[in-house]
């Protein structure tokens, strides 16, 4: 919560950590920042390791819609 209101964050396990973190990526901008904006500091993020997939993968790995964008995009190649 930042001033009373839920705000997006991304959850993970930053590389050589053995603790979850959540970090807030900051406020998509209306309109582009001036060109001095993009300075070192502002693009300093966690490296995130990539989720673990258990022994038991049959499902495959969590993911929102990816099948359906790979076939969206492959589809002709594959037909």
């Amino acid at each position: 919560m930042i001033d009373g209101r839920k705000i997006d964050v991304v959850v993970g396990l930053p590389e050589g950590s053995r603790r979850r973190i959540r970090f807030f990526p900051g406020i998509v901008p209306v309109t582009p920042p001036p060109p001095g904006f993009w300075g070192e500091r502002f693009t300093e993020f966690p490296v995130f390791q990539p989720p673990r997939i258990g022994r038991a993968a049959e499902e495959g790995i969590p993911h929102i819609n990816l099948d359906k964008a790979l076939d969206f995009l492959l589809e002709d190649a594959l037909a």
